[in-house]
């Protein structure tokens, strides 16, 4: 009977030993699966940061490149305007120096007007002093 007692009180200990390991085991694995659960959520949740942050950047570079390409046309237009505005400032040039040209002439001709009409009064005093004495 002794060892009948020792038996159950082995048993009845280890049954004790057995509740508590698989109260232990439960308590664990609750704590891992919550462990798990904040895992899967940390992740999901640095997924979508990661998603938010992709498509930013996303956004980012393409504006990046419209611009990129307003600057290439802007820069283009500006080279234009420069080549136009040098173009307009020597056919001004050109226009200038013509105008001073035809002016010079014009003072010229008028110069040379001038003593053709001097010249012409001239003669036609000495005529009509001509014909004044031949009359006397």
């Amino acid at each position: 009977t002794t060892e009948l007692g020792q038996t159950k009180t082995f048993w009845k200990s280890s049954q004790n030993e057995a509740s508590k390991l698989q109260s232990r085991l439960r308590s664990e694995q609750a704590a891992r699966s919550k462990e798990q659960v904040e895992l899967q959520s940390a992740l999901e949740a640095a997924n979508a940061r990661l998603q938010a942050e992709t498509a930013r950047f996303q956004k980012s570079s393409e504006e990046a490149t419209k611009l990129r390409e307003e600057l290439r046309a802007s820069e283009a237009a500006s080279e234009e305007v420069k080549r136009q505005r040098t173009w307009a400032e020597k056919s001004l040039a050109v226009v200038q120096e013509r105008g001073a040209a035809a002016q010079r002439a014009h003072a010229q001709a008028e110069q040379e007007g001038r003593t053709v009409a001097e010249g012409l009064r001239a003669e036609v005093e000495r005529l009509e002093k001509e014909v004044q004495g031949k009359e006397r």
